[in-house]
């Protein structure tokens, strides 16, 4: 994902990521499994979806540059599970800058 960067991402408060089946989220993803921006994040569930934001007092840098990547990782604590099968799949992620959903494919082998 790249967004536009000046003195933090321009996502507004989160990003959502919603796993669409066979993907299914594990009843609780700890906030320590997931970073936002190789930062510690919050994470919030609800409904298969999970919103990622910042961690509250995060710093970000004042210097402007062009658009950067955003990184969102989930650690193998999260508990998150491949599907079964290799194939592809699909999940959808959107912002509350951004709130219609755009399909990721994800090919899992």
């Amino acid at each position: 994902m790249v967004v536009p960067y000046c003195g933090g991402f321009k996502v507004g408060g989160y990003v959502a990521l919603r796993f669409l089946p066979p993907f299914v989220l594990p009843p609780a993803v700890p906030a320590p499994a997931v970073s936002f921006a190789d930062g510690p994040a919050t994470v919030l569930e609800k409904e298969n979806t999970l919103r990622v934001a910042p961690a509250p007092g995060r710093m970000w840098s004042m210097l402007c540059g062009t658009d950067l990547p955003l990184e969102i990782v989930l650690g193998k604590t999260a508990g998150l599970r491949n599907p079964r099968r290799p194939g592809r799949y699909a999940f959808e992620i959107s912002t509350e800058a951004q709130p219609a959903p755009a399909r990721v494919s994800v090919l899992v082998r």
